[in-house]
């Protein structure tokens, strides 16, 4: 959602709701001292819908990384997996976090801290919360990723049924794409994944995969 459509009044109520620190569960700050290659970076959650926009390498997952590593249900292997062991190329990384838990502390922010050390990420006591991660994928030709090399052989045949996209879907699409996709159809190619395939305008044939979100979830 774009700050853009909501009402002004609406806005102003949120912020405020955020700078009151009038929630159960929320992540306000995140302090990166030092993370591939952020050092030194204070990030903060002052709107209850955050967007991270950037182009390929630029940051955006090492950020997500740093925010989701603050709770217990996050791996930190998911983002910031090691390559070998001994790999020693994530010593001295460091997030510090300004956390708000009503559970444990009513009034106060509570101050924690992710780093690693001795081959291993050291997070204190761990806070527990509700975080849905659903991956990350690269925008990348579909061809290009191992899992959907299979649909592009000559000799696979796809058996699965082809059905219309969702109007509601298709709306959304648009919104964000400027284009309009309601000629597109899905199908599924596996018990996890979704394909769709259309033609855009003025475009060639495009193939993309279900689309994925993060965002924070409060109370």
């Amino acid at each position: 959602m774009n700050r853009s459509e909501i009402r002004e009044s609406t806005k102003i109520l949120l912020l405020d709701k955020v700078r009151r620190h009038d929630y159960g569960k929320y992540l306000f700050k995140a302090s990166i001292e030092k993370i591939r290659g952020f050092s030194g970076e204070d990030i903060t959650f002052d709107f209850p819908v955050s967007a991270l926009i950037g182009p390929n390498g630029s940051g955006k997952s090492s950020v997500l990384g740093a925010a989701a590593i603050a709770y217990k249900s996050i791996r930190p292997g998911i983002f910031f997996p090691k390559c070998a062991i001994g790999d020693e190329s994530m010593s001295g990384w460091s997030v510090d976090y300004e956390l708000i838990d009503k559970e444990k502390s009513p009034r106060q922010l509570l101050k924690k801290k992710s780093n690693f050390r001795q081959a291993k990420w050291v997070r204190g006591e761990l806070i527990d919360r509700e975080v849905l991660f659903f991956g990350i994928e690269r925008t990348v030709p579909a061809g290009e990723k191992p899992k959907y090399k299979r649909l592009t052989r000559s000799t696979y045949h796809h058996t699965g049924v082809f059905s219309d996209l969702n109007s509601d879907i298709s709306d959304q699409v648009k919104h964000i794409l400027g284009k309009s996709v309601k000629e597109f159809q899905v199908t599924k190619i596996s018990s996890t994944d979704n394909f769709l395939s259309g033609k855009m305008e003025k475009t060639n044939i495009l193939n993309f995969t279900s689309g994925r979100a993060n965002r924070q979830l409060f109370e």
